[in-house]
């Protein structure tokens, strides 16, 4: 599950500086099953589903967590699991939150 956060999900900030860790795609299935793996993390549960208006592209499902605490258990949890780049991403966060 983790390796599907690593390519679908982000670690980003909302637009009051909260860290943010969502996930995004168009099977719902395979993100409601994220969502209960992880659920103690996505408390939020499932949003969407989101279209752009072009027939051609399906609908859009996100899975996404704020609470500060949430976000930093998380990425320790995840972190021996995550990537360079996303590794580098986690510990910026963490650092934000713990000061």
């Amino acid at each position: 599950m983790i390796g599907l956060f690593e390519g679908e999900g982000s670690i980003t900030h909302n637009g009051s500086d909260h860290p943010v860790l969502k996930i995004g795609m168009t099977d719902w299935d395979v993100l409601e099953q994220f969502r209960v793996v992880m659920g103690w993390y996505m408390k939020n549960g499932l949003h969407g589903p989101y279209h752009d208006g072009d027939p051609k592209h399906k609908p859009l499902w996100m899975c996404r967590t704020a609470v500060k605490d949430t976000v930093y258990n998380a990425l320790q949890e995840w972190l021996p699991y995550l990537g360079e780049r996303r590794t580098e991403r986690a510990k910026e966060i963490m650092n934000e939150i713990a000061n």
